[in-house]
């Protein structure tokens, strides 16, 4: 009687060592963003930035079903670049005249597309796939993995205080030996949430890009 009691209670304890086990993963922390950014179709953006380069302004209009324009002027150069992008896996180089030329392979319309900070923060499940998350950081951050539409690997971390991706790392889509950082450093607020102000890029843990927002329009 004794060793079938004793046996017992051996079950009972495994049992509730898997359904505590069970519970801890059922409450599996999730990246959760303010229920506000779910109202963004169209996001029209225009940033001073700088570089190794020098100086140069970005301007990129994006809509929540993939279309995307992108154009950059610089100083350093004659002439600027300009890209249309008329669905997720689609684009074209647009011309000074206005007319499409060369067509984008798929890299080169992630690597622009990757210019879509504001999507990238408020709806990162429209870039990357496979989001979970990986651990706690000493910095009371939180680490999430995920891989992009090239199906390379993307760290990105998030602030559950803030509500806030605060850095997003992925590969080079041009070389995928280097990696580049994307930290939000200023919001702004607005009816749809905290928008990015000002971000850093780094790429390959040397070459260092400022963008800094003067126009951020929403839905319109």
């Amino acid at each position: 009687m004794t060793i079938r009691l004793t046996m017992f209670c051996v079950f009972l304890c495994a049992l509730g060592m898997i359904s505590c086990k069970e519970g801890k993963d059922t409450k599996k922390k999730k990246l959760s963003l303010d229920s506000r950014y779910l109202q963004i179709e169209n996001i029209h953006s225009f940033a001073n930035c700088n570089g190794p380069n020098g100086d140069y302004t970005t301007e990129v209009t994006s809509e929540k079903d993939g279309n995307l324009t992108f154009y950059q002027v610089y100083e350093y150069r004659d002439s600027p670049f300009r890209a249309e992008l008329i669905s997720f896996d689609k684009g074209y180089v647009i011309t000074e005249n206005g007319k499409d030329s060369d067509t984008l392979s798929n890299i080169s319309i992630e690597m622009i597309r990757s210019h879509d900070f504001h999507r990238l923060q408020t709806n990162p499940k429209a870039f990357f796939e496979d989001i979970e998350f990986e651990k706690d950081l000493e910095n009371k951050l939180e680490l999430y993995s995920g891989i992009d539409r090239l199906k390379n690997p993307v760290k990105l971390y998030y602030d559950p205080k803030m509500e806030q991706i605060r850095i997003i790392e992925f590969l080079n889509m041009m070389d995928t030996t280097e990696v580049i950082k994307i930290e939000y450093k200023k919001w702004l607020e607005s009816d749809y949430g905290k928008l990015a102000k000002e971000i850093e890029i780094v790429q390959a843990k040397k070459d260092t890009f400022n963008f800094d927002f003067k126009t951020i329009q929403i839905n319109k």
